[in-house]
């Protein structure tokens, strides 16, 4: 919240030039409870008019590639997202959550 003003600029700007978010689950496989970003910034991204998301896990072991992605669709299902995207020759490819 203290640094509204600026996470606005910069999810405003991602927004205007088509740069997606990636949703990393890698603090939800370690036992947090929340993916980075936070769902309050996810929420943000999807007010202000955010749609490109990707999913991503930083998995460092085999067992935890796409670890938690079952809890990160709930969440952004939960925030109003419908969709996470994959690229193809840097084109934006939508896939229903």
């Amino acid at each position: 919240a203290d640094y509204a003003d600026l996470t606005d600029e910069i999810l405003r700007t991602c927004i205007a030039h088509d740069i997606g978010l990636d949703v990393n689950s890698s603090a939800l496989i370690r036992g947090g409870h929340e993916p980075n970003p936070c769902r309050t910034l996810l929420s943000r991204y999807h007010e202000l008019g955010g749609r490109l998301l990707t999913a991503g896990s930083d998995a460092h072991k085999p067992e935890h590639v796409a670890g938690c992605f079952d809890q990160i669709r709930s969440i952004l299902l939960s925030l109003g997202f419908d969709s996470f995207y994959t690229f193809d020759a840097r084109r934006p490819i939508a896939h229903k959550l």
